[in-house]
This record gives structure tokens, C-alpha cells and sequence, in this order.
């Protein structure tokens, strides 16, 4: 009820909102379940009964966040001296897994230093893969938070038994070389340095890096190097090449239905749009940073001449505005992935893309389906495209197509429809700038990312496929497979 009065402030402004003319700031509860059932997968917040059920889903994430502060302000004043504060927090940027309040630890937590989050497992971790941060790296650093990665590796000591191989290598990523953790570990640690971040190792069943091994000692050496040099000499003049953003709100925003025995539609959505696309981010050779919708309006985000928006689903028209004053303009590129604008607090859908990315998509709640993006036309004739490479997304979504007759298409909803899945519409007036649609979350693939770059004048970093971290004044490059490079 307070979080509400911060809000609404009045009785009257909260039954506008929630179309209830009963309700007040004194009685009013968290939607229950037989009042978040509905066939819409993403909520409307012009439509008073959907606006309870995303404040009470937009309550979860601010009211845990602040109950974090209480501790974290409790603990500095007791303690009565200078002491950072960090919290276990991976955020929307890890999936389905993650917490949706950092805007509110960002913004209203100033107890709160830093958070921490584990890096992922399982075939993230393994030595060829891309490895992860859990965090929105680039908005914690906006805001002047710090950001931990705690590296739990599973070393080659830590797995004696034949019976332990399935959870130690394939449920966990560990490795069976000290060569191998090496690997990871260079991987690991340098990708948090280009964010001019740290973290922590944790051996996890054995006693990890405690081996008398001349190689060990000189390559823990490196690594404490690097970390000297990543605290000491910080580059916020080296940044990435694209700006990744991501709505914490596209989860407040779905539906909780039920998409199998232990994924609502929100959760598949996040790890759809945001945490499978990592991989795609991190393969492409292009370097990028993490930012959230909310830190539109930053200056720092008119540093860059890309952009992605994953899914943005829940973006203001005060954020609709920006983009189109701000980011429309000087030879920018913007790719718009999913349903922009779809649960904003104003306008339509159709009006909300058309105003984020210049072309005219339609959405058919009705045709739900898995759907995929083919080359559209001939190969030879998609190839030519400076976008040519198709994105590749599977999911139950309603049909959401491109319906544009200046833009070109580059990908069709399926090899024998004529629905536009992905197309590109170049702008010169009344400035110039490029924008892309792929109509599918977690459309994006590697080769899509290199071509957004090159489209505007830039050269990615690294190889295709090999995994690229680069900022901070360092550079992280990773092989996926064997072989020179």
C-alpha cells in the first residue's frame, strides 16, 4: 500500500488506473490468481484490471529490493564505520533465473554498493563456450555500482569419482585439465575486466588452484596483473561497439500463463529475448554493453552508433520520445527485436512501433504458434542484403509481422508464408538513420550483429563465432574451436 501511494498518491488516481471505483489506498491487495487469468500474453496497462496484476508483478521486484536496502542501511548503521554493501542479485540479463527490481537498487537503494551474481552452468562454462555475466554490466556502471562475478569453478581435483561426472562437467562445466580451467578462467575474468568490474573465485569440492604447479602460479600472476591494471587504470573512453538494451518491465508486463510444467510466459520470454541471445552477443565478434530502458535518457548512451532493444515490451512513451529525438538520427542503426511498446502506458501497438522503428507491424493475438525466420526470396537475392544473414527464434508468440511496403524484407514467418519476420527500412529524411525489425524475440544471430556494425561504418572486433570481449582497455578473444586463428 505504500509503494501504491507512491505511485497514484490519491484514491482517485488509483481507481482511474485500476478501473475500480471501490478501490483505496487503505484496501487495496496484490491480485490474486483468478484475477491474473486472461488469454493475453502481454498485459495492457491502459486497461485498469491488467494495471493491478503488473503493479502487483512491478511490487515483487521493488518491494524485495527495498527490503535489501533496510538491511543494507541497518548494517552501515551499526556497524559506525565506512563498509560496502553487496547483495546476491542477478538480474534480468541471466533469464528466467533472474530478479526484476535493479532499476530500483539503481535509482532508490543507496545502502546498497554493489551486487553479485554466479556466473552461469552447465554448457556456458565449458572451455569453446561463451560464458556470461548474470548483471546489466553498463547500467550498474551508469550508476556507480559495482558488480561481482563469484567463479565457482569444478576443477579438475573436484571430480574423483566416475559417478560424479554428469553433475561436475556437464551439470556444473567443469573441466578435467588444469590447462582447461586455465582456459576458463582467462575467459572469465578478462570479460569482467572489459567491464572494468571484478569478482571472486570459489572452489568448489577440491582444493582448487593449491596445486604445486609452477604454470598455475604464473598464470594467477596474469590474472592478478590484469585485475591491478582493471582497477588502477580504468578506460571509460573504451566502451563497446553496440548498446544491448533490456526492459525489466517485459516480465511485469506477461502473462503468468502457463507455457510448460515450470515456465509462465514471462520467464520464457526473458530467457527467449534475453538470456539465449547472450551467446549470439558474445560470438559475434562485436563488442557491446548492457544498459536497461530506464537509462534512456543517459548521456552516455548517445556514444554509439548501434543499438539492439531486446524485447522492449514495457517502454514508456516518455522513452518513445527519447528514441525517436535522440537515436533517430546521425547515421544510427537501431534493430528492434519483439514487440516494442506492446504493454506501454500510452498509445497502441501499432502506433508505438511505427514510432520506434519507422515501419508499419501488425499483431494477430489469435494465431499463437512457433515461429521461425527464413531467408526471404532467393538465397543469392537475401545474400546481396547488407543485413543478409536470417535470425532464427522459436517460440509460442501470436503472429507479429512486418506489413510495411517500403521496408525490405529480409526473412519470412516460414518458408512458404508471405508474413515479414525480419525487414530493414533506411531513412534520409527528416534525418538519416537505419532500422531493423525482427518481429521474433531472441531473433538475432551473430552474423545479424556484425552486419548492424558494418552497416554503419564499424568493423567488429573479433573473429565470427570465436568469442569476443573488448572494453576497459582490454581485449578478450576465446576460441570455440580448434585450429589457427
Amino acid at each position: 500500500r505504500e509503494y501504491l501511494t507512491s505511485l497514484y498518491g490519491t484514491n482517485a488516481a488509483l481507481q482511474v488506473a485500476w478501473n475500480d471505483p471501490y478501490v483505496t489506498l487503505a484496501t487495496a491487495t496484490l491480485a490474486i490468481d483468478a484475477e491474473r487469468a486472461t488469454s493475453d500474453l502481454f498485459l495492457d496497462p491502459q486497461n485498469g484490471h491488467q494495471r493491478k496484476v503488473i503493479d502487483s508483478n512491478r511490487f515483487a521486484s521493488v518491494g524485495l529490493a527495498q527490503t535489501l536496502e533496510r538491511f543494507a542501511a541497518t548494517f552501515k548503521s551499526a556497524l559506525g564505520r565506512n563498509v560496502l554493501v553487496s547483495t546476491y542479485y542477478p538480474d534480468i540479463f541471466a533469464g528466467s533465473n533472474g530478479q526484476f527490481g535493479l532499476e530500483e537498487i539503481e535509482k532508490h537503494c543507496p545502502d546498497i554498493d554493489g551486487v553479485v551474481s554466479v556466473m552461469p552452468y552447465g554448457w556456458w562454462r565449458i572451455p569453446g563456450s561463451a560464458s556470461a555475466y548474470n548483471s546489466v554490466a553498463g547500467s550498474l556502471a551508469l550508476h556507480n555500482k559495482f558488480m561481482l562475478n563469484e567463479l565457482d569453478y569444478r576443477d579438475p581435483l573436484g571430480w574423483m569419482g566416475g559417478d560424479a561426472w554428469f553433475d561436475n562437467m556437464v551439470s556444473y562445466g567443469g573441466v578435467t585439465t588444469e590447462d582447461a580451467l586455465m582456459s576458463q578462467a582467462r575467459r572469465d575474468w578478462g570479460m569482467m575486466f572489459c567491464q572494468g568490474q571484478g569478482g571472486w573465485y570459489m572452489g568448489i569440492i577440491g582444493p582448487a588452484w593449491t596445486w604445486n604447479s609452477s604454470s598455475t602460479t604464473a598464470n594467477l600472476t596474469e590474472l592478478l596483473r590484469a585485475a591491478d591494471l582493471a582497477a588502477q587504470r580504468p578506460r571509460s573512453d573504451h566502451h563497446g561497439q553496440v548498446a544491448v538494451i533490456c526492459d525489466e518491465r517485459m516480465v511485469d508486463c506477461s502473462s503468468y500463463q502457463s507455457m510448460s510444467s515450470n515456465f509462465t510466459f514471462g520467464m520464457a520470454l526473458n530467457s527467449t529475448a534475453i538470456g539465449l541471445t547472450r551467446q549470439a552477443l558474445s560470438r559475434s565478434g562485436v563488442t557491446w554493453d548492457a544498459y536497461l530502458t530506464s537509462d534512456l535518457g543517459a548521456q552516455a548512451l548517445l556514444d554509439y552508433k548501434a543499438y539492439v532493444f531486446l524485447s522492449p515490451t514495457g517502454m514508456t512513451q516518455q522513452q518513445i520520445a527519447w528514441v525517436q529525438n535522440n537515436l533517430q538520427k546521425d547515421g544510427r542503426i537501431l534493430l528492434w527485436v519483439g514487440p516494442a511498446g506492446i504493454s506501454s502506458d500510452g498509445g497502441g501497438f501499432a502506433s508505438n512501433m511505427q514510432s520506434l522503428t519507422g515501419m508499419s507491424v501488425s499483431y494477430t493475438s489469435s494465431d499463437l504458434r512457433l515461429y521461425r525466420i527464413w531467408p526471404a526470396g532467393s538465397l543469392d537475392t537475401f545474400l546481396r542484403e547488407p543485413l543478409r544473414n536470417n535470425a532464427i527464434t522459436e517460440m509460442a508468440m501470436p503472429l507479429i509481422e512486418v506489413t510495411d511496403g517500403n521496408a525490405v524484407t529480409l526473412g519470412l514467418l516460414s518458408d512458404s508464408s508471405n508474413q515479414v519476420g525480419l525487414a530493414l527500412r533506411r531513412f534520409t529524411t527528416p534525418a538519416a538513420w537505419t532500422s531493423v525489425v525482427a518481429t521474433m524475440p531472441g531473433g538475432l544471430t551473430p552474423e545479424l550483429l556484425r552486419n548492424l556494425v558494418e552497416e554503419v561504418g564499424l568493423t567488429p572486433v573479433g573473429p565470427l563465432n570465436d568469442v569476443t570481449y573488448a572494453g576497459n582497455g582490454f581485449l578478450v578473444i576465446h576460441a570455440t574451436s580448434a585450429g589457427d586463428k
